[in-house]
């Protein structure tokens, strides 16, 4: 494959350009840089119908594939590949794809002033995975970047890639017409939403549904946000409420400290005095006698380490001699477990030797009362035995050659018959292709004649061939009947050999021929000059001619290959369907299957280079005006006759046409007839003939039955002779080698068993002397054991001492401790009455407290605690009386509660009045703002549901309208071959169910498997171009 390629239409380079484009969004170009297999490849399209052919793997699928990924299509959507990195050629690092999108005309344009004629698409790919698209006018200079600007313009020319209608890969064409039943179904409701967009009104439909669920989600929270709103400004009241009663209480708490303070000082003066009195004389004297019981202790605990250190050593090295003498009592175990096992072993070697010493001892007799019992008998027989097989030899001879004698008889029987069998056969297969011939006729009359009362106009015209030159005069002649009349049989056959044509070639463009093919340059520019001479310019920018040039020699090898059963339908659709005509196929470029091109030609030896003509341009069948069609296939070619000679009907009108249809049709069943009679004889004489064949088949395997089993009694009989003579002394010699056998044997297993006793009687000797020796052992460890437990007991008392002795010195230090934490208890609590007594003098001077100020206070505090104890005022935590609650315990604790009380009011009021006064007023804003939007939100959410509602009925009504329009055109073509078919949608389901009816069908088929393949090929053509 060459690395680099450029591909523009044959017919101009010129329609490349964007002023040859009549609609916005068309391609005019594709690039790949490093994409897959290529390197470096540029391809430019016409403004109608281009078709790229080319070898498998030449990077045909790749030019669609980057369309796909440049226009916005994940990796997934191509069908080929996850991720866009696998669509870079090997040892690439990057690869580039530019797609040139026509901007014309100006009136559809997209923002035309910034990209003018061509708008071009840029996509870069990275080995990382990611890309950047980038957008350019048509110099070339850099617009916009980004995919959503790419998305926007696809928007805007309404193109969707994804969309298997606008592209269909050959992996979604393969999965869609393959399969067939219940998937086959559901594969064609999927390419049907999506090609009518009710899937994506679907979609549409789901976000509305969702959208009102979220407006009343909005509202709900609205109400919920409304309710919560009212609790905070009821919660801001009662904070408003709390604040106003902890300053009453912080007045009370003031009164109660400066009494306090009066109290302090009295209190802490009179400890103080106290305190000195008992200080330190008693603790001194407890902590010295502490310290003279501590050194006591310790010499204890030393004696007992010592004490204990011993009695571990010595427990170390009884351990260690329990540990030898069990090792030593383990090694002497295991060898008695050896012995004993070898003297078991012994003894049952030497009872088997006794067994079997007495078991050949009586073979030996027994074969000795044999031999001399067959002395005896041996003579007697033998001349018997000679007589007897010389008479069955005779006999087995005779038999033989009977039985070769038949089995060559019927043999040669069953030769004959089964030549005629094979005769027999030829002449049914021939009977047989002769019928068929005469039904294909039968049937092909039938549709033509079907087909030319429904005939209509053809929209393909044909240009060039000297014998249509007459048509165009017919064309001209009745050219007022063309405007109100359809063509009729002959189609739009048109030719453009002089000037006087040009009236052919105005009124076929005129009535929407767009497509139209030349044989050569000549024929292309003398339609080139008659289109100039139309004078329409938008029509001359929407035909196209193709020009096909054949250019090698023909061959005289004519045979008939077998086409395909695609083949036959597409061919079909084309003669009945597509083309009215039943004589003439029109030049129409085809990609289904093996078929390429089927095309017409004036003349045999222009076929016959059609058929070889260079890949892009090859004819793959050819019809002849005299009605022979000629095809290639695997390198065969061939000219076949169909039955049919169109040239006396051109020309002709549609009632002589039926009516020279209808004669050769009642002569072709005539001849039909003829040949299902001539069937009929040949299959009965085959039958005959096979019949007499099996009959002789089976005297043939009898006889050679027979012939094998008597050479098989005469081969047994030749090969027992010598047996007989020589058994008799065959036994004699065996019996006698037997008896001197089992003699040896019996000696040796003798010897055997005496050297096995003796052993036997060794090993014993020795497992007494290690018994002995392990019982030794057992009590030499008993008394160890006994040992070790003494020694592991004062072991155990000494280690409980040591721990006794080591806990009660713990004690002592913990009460020496506590002691001298006592005295320095004292000394702090000193330190603190002294500087309490200096702190509340201090307080009292700094608050300027004198005797009138502490007595207001006294009286404030008395008339509150007489309010409590009356029941009037805030509740008191102990009952106390008016005179024992002025001390600094009682005040302390009071004022610690008044304090809680004050800090629980303020810590539910939360900050000062002011802030939570402007708090309410912001929270009475807030809640009308919600209830304005609560009623704003709900007027929404009733126009959603309303729209909805709305939207759906219109659903049903279109999806109605557009599955009957559907199911009709599907209808209507299935009618125009003779079948029928009907079309059934099941939305629950999700599936299309066609249900079809072929002419020789007598019962609906709902399941195409049961169709031929030409049948189904033919349904699921018509179905793909009624979606």
């Amino acid at each position: 494959m060459a690395s680099q390629r450029n591909a523009i239409p044959r017919q101009d380079r010129k329609l490349s350009l964007p002023h040859k484009f009549n609609a916005v969004g068309q391609i005019v170009s594709v690039k790949l840089v490093q994409f897959m297999n290529h390197d470096n490849f540029e391809v430019h399209f016409g403004p109608n119908v281009n078709f790229v052919s080319g070898q498998n793997g030449s990077g045909k699928s790749a030019i669609l594939q980057a369309v796909q990924v440049c226009l916005g299509v994940k990796a997934r959507g191509t069908g080929r590949g996850t991720n866009v990195s696998q669509y870079i050629k090997k040892g690439a690092p990057s690869a580039n794809v530019l797609v040139r999108l026509s901007n014309l005309p100006k009136a559809e344009a997209f923002d035309y002033e910034k990209y003018g004629d061509v708008i071009i698409v840029e996509r870069k790919l990275l080995r990382s995975g990611s890309g950047s698209y980038q957008m350019l006018n048509s110099e070339g200079d850099p617009i916009a970047n980004g995919a959503e600007r790419v998305k926007e313009m696809l928007r805007y020319f309404n193109i969707d890639c994804s969309n298997p209608i606008v592209v269909m890969t050959q992996d979604f064409a393969r999965t869609f017409l393959k399969p067939s039943g219940g998937q086959l179904e559901k594969n064609l409701f999927k390419v049907y939403m999506k090609a009518t967009h009710f899937e994506q009104h679907l979609e549409n439909m789901q976000n509305a549904h969702l959208h009102r669920q979220s407006m009343q989600s909005n509202a709900e929270i609205q109400e919920r946000d409304l309710e919560a709103l009212q609790e905070d400004y009821k919660y801001l009241r009662q904070r408003l409420e709390e604040l106003q009663q902890a300053e009453s209480i912080s007045e009370r708490i003031g009164a109660m400290f400066n009494c306090y303070l009066c109290a302090l000082e009295e209190d802490s003066r009179r400890k103080l005095a106290t305190l000195e009195d008992r200080l330190t004389q008693e603790v001194l004297q407890e902590l010295d006698g502490l310290a003279q019981r501590k050194e006591q202790k310790l010499e204890e605990i030393q004696a007992l380490k010592e004490k204990k250190e011993q009695e571990t050593q010595k427990l170390a090295d009884m351990q260690q001699s329990a540990e030898d003498t069990a090792e030593k009592r383990k090694s002497l175990k295991d060898t008695i477990k050896s012995l004993t096992k070898s003297k078991t072993i012994m003894g049952q070697e030497a009872k088997r030797l006794r067994q079997e010493i007495a078991e050949i001892k009586e073979e030996v007799c027994e074969d000795e009362r044999q031999l001399q019992s067959m002395n005896s008998d041996y003579a007697a027989s033998k001349a018997a035995r000679e007589q007897e097989y010389r008479k069955q030899m005779a006999e087995a001879e005779d038999l033989v050659q009977s039985c070769e004698t038949g089995a060559t008889k019927a043999r040669q029987t069953f030769r004959d018959f089964d030549e005629a069998v094979r005769t027999a056969e030829d002449n049914v297969q021939r009977a047989v292709e002769a019928e068929m011939r005469a039904q294909d006729d039968a049937r092909y009359l039938d549709r033509q004649l079907n087909k030319l009362k429904h005939a209509r106009g053809s929209r393909i015209a044909i240009v060039g061939g000297q014998d249509m030159v007459d048509l165009v005069d017919r064309i001209k002649k009745h050219e007022r009947e063309f405007h109100h009349l359809p063509l009729g049989p002959i189609g739009a056959l048109l030719s453009l050999d002089s000037r006087e044509k040009a009236t052919a070639v105005q009124y076929a463009v005129g009535h929407t021929f767009r497509n139209f093919i030349a044989s050569d340059m000549h024929d292309a520019k003398v339609f080139k000059r008659v289109l100039k001479s139309v004078g329409n310019k938008w029509l001359a920018s929407s035909v196209q001619c193709y020009i096909y040039s054949f250019n090698r020699s023909p061959y005289d090898d004519v045979r008939r290959p077998n086409l395909p059963e695609g083949v036959e339908t597409v061919l079909e659709v084309l003669r009945f369907d597509q083309v009215p005509n039943w004589h003439i196929v029109q030049n129409i470029l085809i990609d289904y299957g093996s078929i390429e091109v089927v095309g017409l030609c004036a003349r045999e030896s222009t076929a016959m280079r059609a058929i070889r003509g260079p890949t892009g341009q090859q004819l793959s069948c050819i019809y002849l005006p005299d009605g022979r069609k000629i095809y290639s296939r695997g390198g065969v070619e061939g000219s076949v006759h169909t039955g049919a000679n169109p040239t006396p009907m051109l020309g002709k009108d549609t009632s002589e046409s039926m009516r020279e249809l209808e004669e050769r049709r009642r002569a072709a069943l005539a001849e039909l007839q003829a040949a299902e009679d001539a069937r009929c004889r040949s299959e009965c004489e085959l039958e005959s003939s096979k019949g007499q064949r099996n009959r002789a088949r089976q005297m043939t395997v009898q006889a050679e039955d027979a012939l094998f089993e008597a050479q098989s009694q005469f081969e047994l009989l030749q090969s027992a002779g010598p047996v007989v003579e020589s058994a008799g002394e065959g036994a004699l010699a065996d019996l006698t080698a037997s008896i001197q056998t089992n003699s040896d044997l019996l000696r040796k297993m003798t010897n055997d068993a005496k050297e096995s006793q003796a052993e036997f009687e060794e090993l014993k000797g020795q497992l007494e002397d290690v018994k002995a020796e392990i019982t030794k052992s057992h009590a030499e460890l008993e008394t160890l054991d006994d040992s070790l437990q003494v020694a592991e007991k004062d072991l155990r008392e000494a280690a409980t001492a040591v721990v006794d002795a080591e806990k009660e010195l713990e004690e002592l230090q913990e009460l020496k401790q506590e002691k001298e934490a006592q005295g320095r208890d004292r000394e702090e609590e000193k330190a603190k009455l002294e500087q309490s007594i200096k702190r509340a003098v201090e307080e009292q001077q700094k608050m300027g407290l004198d005797a009138s100020a502490v007595e207001a206070s006294r009286r404030t505090v008395a008339d509150w605690l007489q309010a409590t104890i009356n029941g009037d005022g805030d509740r008191v935590a102990c009952d106390v009386e008016m005179d024992d609650f002025f001390t600094p315990d009682k005040l302390e604790r009071e004022m610690k509660k008044q304090r809680k009380m004050q800090e629980e009011k303020e810590r539910n009021g939360g900050g000062n009045a002011l802030n939570l006064e402007e708090l309410m007023e912001e929270k009475e804003s807030k809640m009308a703002s919600v209830k304005r939007s609560k009623q704003s939100i709900s007027k929404v959410v009733e126009k959603t549901e309303e729209g909805i509602k709305k939207r759906e009925h219109v659903y049903e009504k279109i999806t109605h309208t557009v599955e009957q329009t559907v199911a009709k055109v599907f209808s209507k073509m299935m009618r125009q071959r003779g079948s029928s078919g009907k079309l059934f949608f099941d939305h629950e389901k999700a599936i299309i169910s066609p249900k079809v009816q072929m002419h020789h069908q007598g019962e609906r088929v709902e399941d195409m498997k049961s169709l031929s393949g030409g049948e189904a090929s033919f349904t699921t053509v018509c179905l793909v171009l009624a979606l």
